[in-house]
């Protein structure tokens, strides 16, 4: 979340903008799908925001989605679980898989 943290200093007003659209995004995938990992894959490729920056998209896209179940009351822990494992198994960009096991590693997924 580094660089989600670095663009609010910044003032970028638009992060929030940014965050609700992929969670329209994760509002539309059902995480039981037999072709999640492909899913997550399209996803990011569908995933653009206006600063152009690949890397905040990266990011953006790792942590939101176990975000989306871990900031649950209570932890829907087994389908960040899910989402951490989809983003392992995925074809995504090795920075996605890179954002994603820092946040598994600090939801405590990873096994």
């Amino acid at each position: 979340m580094c660089l989600t943290q670095q663009e609010l200093m910044k003032g970028n007003n638009e992060i929030a903008e940014y965050y609700g659209k992929i969670n329209e995004m994760w509002e539309k995938i059902n995480i039981d799908d037999k072709n999640i990992s492909t899913i997550l894959k399209n996803m990011q490729e569908n995933f653009r925001i206006s600063s152009k920056d690949r890397s905040l998209e990266a990011e953006i896209v790792a942590w939101s989605g176990m975000m989306k179940y871990m900031n649950k009351e209570p932890s829907d822990i087994e389908s960040a679980q899910k989402i951490y494992n989809a983003f392992a198994k995925s074809s995504c960009s090795n920075a996605v898989k890179v954002y994603a096991n820092d946040a598994g590693k600090y939801f405590k997924l990873t096994e």
